[in-house]
């Protein structure tokens, strides 16, 4: 479950206050707010960075986390075209599909496993002065369900 947070979070990479069609550009580079964001059932990070650069309707991030066995960098690709694309196309088993797609100006993703054990749904929004983030991540999987909100900052 703390790798799949890892993934979602991924997707919060956020930046620029809009891009050329009135989007939110989630280009830059990221803080976590440890003491305002809330995991829920997740065990909290030390700390968590974010570097992440959108070019059209490709999302590419880069996000470590640090706690106390160390730090985990996960690096992943998100397509904003509302079209469901493969998590890992190598994967052997439990396939999973994710999608992502704007619901106005927030960013909506979604994940799933081929057997339907497994699903999140990630909610970004930008704040006004392209500042702050919050990430609305919601999971549901065979070792229980977690709702979390982490707030991002610009560094």
């Amino acid at each position: 479950m703390r790798k799949t947070l890892l993934v979602l979070v991924a997707l919060s990479s956020l930046g620029r206050a809009a891009d050329t069609n009135g989007k939110p550009d989630f280009t830059g580079e990221w803080n976590l707010n440890v003491g305002k964001s809330s995991f829920g059932k997740m065990p909290k990070p030390q700390s968590m960075t974010l570097k992440a650069a959108q070019k059209g309707e490709v999302l590419h991030s880069e996000q470590t986390t640090y706690d106390m066995q160390g730090s985990k960098s996960l690096e992943g690709d998100w397509f904003l075209d509302a079209k469901q694309h493969p998590v890992d196309p190598k994967a052997q088993r439990n396939k999973q599909t994710q999608m992502s797609r704007w619901e106005g100006n927030t960013l909506l993703a979604e994940r799933h496993s081929e057997d339907g054990s497994y699903r999140e749904t990630i909610r970004m929004t930008l704040s006004g002065d392209g500042k702050t983030a919050t990430e609305h991540v919601s999971v549901k999987s065979p070792d229980g369900n977690n709702s979390s909100t982490l707030i991002w900052e610009r560094k």
